[in-house]
């Protein structure tokens, strides 16, 4: 159903029930893209853990991000993918030897105007922090699917 704006309206009208639903840590993932002034990389995160809660038509959630995760996507086949990735996870980036994890709270969540499928259905605000001391507010498009059946109650 590519391209079917009816369907993406209905998607996002669709009711969940309240509830607190864990994430599917092994099919859930972050998208990212870094630029610099002469090109763009891009790849995945995984999550390692968290939880969605819907409350009278409210959303909140919180997410552990596994920052050892990341790799890259546009480089595959290329000798310098893995010198990106170790940069990445080097003490001049992410640090990921102390820093392993990020963790992520909703602050906001608001649905966005009917797109096709694969377009981001929402726009999805809060604090992202690798320590309890260093928070940074970020405000990003996702898609979300609605395919929540591991509720914890």
């Amino acid at each position: 159903m590519e391209g079917d704006a009816t369907a993406a309206a209905e998607l996002q009208t669709e009711q969940i029930k309240d509830g607190t639903y864990q994430i599917d840590s092994e099919a859930s993932v972050i998208e990212w893209t870094g630029r610099n002034p002469n090109s763009a990389h891009w790849g995945r995160l995984r999550l390692a853990a968290g939880e969605v809660k819907i409350e009278t038509g409210q959303v909140s959630g919180q997410f552990t991000i596994d920052i050892n995760s990341i790799e890259n996507a546009n480089l595959v086949g290329s000798e310098l993918k893995p010198v990106l990735e170790n940069h990445l996870k080097s003490d001049d980036f992410f640090f990921v030897k102390k820093f392993p994890q990020a963790h992520f709270e909703i602050t906001a969540i608001a649905t966005s105007a009917a797109q096709p499928v694969s377009a981001p259905n929402y726009t999805i605000s809060g604090q992202l922090a690798k320590l309890q001391t260093c928070a940074f507010n970020v405000k990003h498009q996702a898609t979300l699917l609605h395919n929540l059946p591991k509720e914890k109650t």
